[in-house]
């Protein structure tokens, strides 16, 4: 087959994934993603009832945070309305912290559990049970953001257009995604947890994001980061992929120390939470090294800012 990004060369396989699937890199772009594409049933059953961990609980401090990170992106871009579209908005949480700061927000999600939590506990109202937002409200935002979605979705493409449909001429697309150029990935491969099929379906580098985006949008803004105060930051991902490639991996999720303590996933064991916090403590100490590893394109994330 040839590669259903850039559609000129053929694709190789590059290594086995849990649960039989494989990756796959096209020998020209070199895009990379799994093979054998999941069915909407199989996706379903994956993530309805949600995972355990899916929806964290965000204290009032954390969201003003995440409303002013947001807020300084738009600003530094120049942006002037203040309609703001979320694909994909778990819980609402983004929203919430730009909502608070005056913008007019509208979230969509494929989980009546993370919109019952935005809508209920973060009383946001306009908020949607599907993948994009009614037909019409198309062309209507200033800003769309989709926040670690792309990596999920069956169609990237055709993702990446159907936003463009809802964003105004002159608005802006923020996006992130897991950066398959991290340092992480380049010294685990395989092992490191970022490869989780079904979940994970799409592995972008920063040149193959704006080789999806560009049809519809000018790139303005891209960075690779590692944030020390992510749950998944790169030294507990390093500590996961070690455990997967010493064969340990399995044994220590079924264990009863590190299962999550509830069924609904929002709160950790204590074990688990110590763990979680050592790692965002070292991942601290070693920030210098992980910003100069994010300059030079290997931050564990990609952020990238387009316009429309």
């Amino acid at each position: 087959m040839t590669c259903p990004l850039c559609g000129t060369a053929p694709v190789n396989r590059e290594f086995p994934l849990d649960n039989d699937f494989e990756l796959y890199r096209c020998a020209s772009c070199a895009y990379r993603f799994v093979l054998r594409r999941p069915s909407i049933e199989e996706l379903k059953s994956v993530y309805e009832p949600p995972p355990p961990g899916t929806f964290g609980v965000h204290e009032p401090h954390e969201i003003e945070e995440i409303g002013l990170i947001y807020h300084n992106l738009i600003a530094n871009v120049g942006v002037p309305g203040k309609e703001v579209l979320e694909v994909g908005c778990n819980t609402g949480f983004i929203l919430k912290g730009l909502n608070d700061l005056g913008y007019s927000v509208t979230g969509t999600d494929l989980s009546a559990t993370a919109l019952g939590v935005a809508k209920n506990t973060y009383h946001l109202d306009s908020m949607h049970l599907s993948e994009f937002p009614p037909e019409d409200k198309a062309g209507r935002f200033d800003v769309l953001i989709a926040s670690h979605v792309i990596e999920h979705v069956l169609d990237p493409k055709q993702f990446v257009e159907r936003c463009a449909h809802f964003v105004k001429k002159g608005g802006i697309f923020i996006i992130r995604t897991p950066n398959v150029d991290s340092i992480g990935i380049r010294i685990f491969k395989g092992h490191y947890p970022v490869f989780c099929p079904p979940i994970h379906l799409n592995y972008f580098s920063v040149d193959t994001l704006s080789a999806v985006l560009v049809p519809h949008f000018k790139v303005l803004r891209t960075v690779t980061h590692s944030d020390w105060n992510d749950p998944r930051n790169t030294v507990f991902s390093s500590l996961v992929a070690v455990s997967h490639l010493c064969g340990v991996k399995k044994k220590l999720k079924a264990s009863p120390v590190l299962k999550e303590a509830d069924s609904s996933g929002e709160a950790a064991s204590n074990t688990l939470t110590k763990i979680r916090k050592a790692t965002q403590i070292t991942e601290r100490a070693l920030s210098p090294m992980l910003k100069i590893a994010g300059k030079l394109g290997a931050g564990e994330n990609i952020l990238m800012i387009a316009r429309r």
